[in-house]
């Protein structure tokens, strides 16, 4: 890390710390990453698993999205993506690792009755529901219910690898870094896609206990905001480097970061975002191997499930990447 940066790591850490605890709008990785994250999983898996998921990798990347696509629908869907630790921590620092019956009742001791449960994210959470379904629709040889379950549990456990998911300021609306989330987990990620290691040369992980795992996670996650935000404002602060240019997409002009400011900003994560994708793709394969062996390792048909045509349109959906 050169000096200069360092000096101005130095100069913004009371102004992160301060900012940072400052509701929310932030999708992660994009429907893009998402959908590749699941597809990268596949082939992590052993082979009394491999051949039904890869037959049915489609679904696999459709269900990858869906969990985005009802949050305008469904006004329960936006905290199961998120959580927000800073106000946690706020509130009382014991809710790191509760379950949710011990998070819930500890939040409704310290909190107003006018505030609900939730509101400030859920997704350490939601993830131990998806997986106690998932191991129940494998017990049940429900292969439908299996790959719609897998699809989306891939996805809320990707989100826990994003630190924009674990912030109140996640998009950087309280910093003055609107738009960081999109930069963070789309935009880079596309850009440089093509020069990723998908190499993963790690074994499956069966997690002995899946909520601490999860939570593990999600810390780590978190302490990587100070990375992810003093970055950006390095590069902003670079006047040489301009931080917008013009796309056209479909006739219309859009604003975007620059390809010269993407660049310099990834160096400054020293690769770090790829490294969550990698880890990303490792856990999401792992938990569906621990459902499978909680399940007792049950051997399916090595059959494919019919995708709707409404959600064949989905594989090529633009990514998009505005809000929590």
């Amino acid at each position: 890390m050169n000096s200069s940066f360092s000096k101005k790591l130095g100069l913004i850490s009371v102004v992160f710390f301060v900012l940072n605890g400052l509701p929310y709008e932030g999708k992660a990785w994009g429907f893009f990453m998402h959908k590749k994250i699941n597809s990268h999983a596949i082939y992590l898996l052993p082979p009394e698993l491999i051949t039904l998921y890869k037959n049915n990798e489609f679904t696999l990347k459709v269900y990858a999205t869906k969990p985005d696509n009802r949050r305008y629908i469904d006004p329960k869907e936006g905290p199961r993506h998120f959580i927000d630790l800073d106000t946690y921590h706020a509130i009382d620092s014991g809710f790191v690792r509760l379950n949710y019956s011990a998070a819930k009742d500890l939040y409704n001791q310290c909190v107003e009755d006018h505030h609900e449960f939730g509101q400030d994210g859920i997704l350490p959470w939601h993830c131990l529901l998806m997986i106690h379904e998932l191991t129940e629709a494998m017990k049940g040889g429900r292969l439908e219910d299996i790959l719609h379950i897998s699809g989306e549990l891939g996805h809320y456990i990707s989100d826990a690898h994003v630190p924009l998911h674990t912030t109140l300021n996640y998009n950087g609306q309280r910093s003055g870094q609107h738009g960081i989330h999109g930069l963070w987990e789309s935009t880079i990620p596309e850009l440089e896609f093509e020069q990723y290691d998908y190499w993963i040369d790690e074994e499956l992980s069966y997690w002995e206990n899946p909520l601490e795992k999860i939570w593990s996670i999600i810390l780590d996650s978190h302490n990587m905001l100070f990375s992810v935000f003093s970055a950006e404002y390095c590069v902003s602060e670079d006047v040489i480097i301009p931080k917008y240019s013009y796309r056209y997409r479909q006739g219309r002009a859009h604003r975007t970061y620059s390809k010269a400011f993407c660049t310099r900003y990834a160096e400054l994560c020293e690769g770090h975002i790829e490294e969550r994708y990698r880890q990303a793709v490792h856990a999401v394969a792992s938990v569906w191997f621990t459902c499978w062996v909680n399940a007792g390792k049950p051997q399916f048909h090595d059959r494919v499930i019919p995708i709707n045509p409404s959600d064949q349109d989905e594989l090529n959906h633009p990514s998009s990447c505005d809000h929590h």
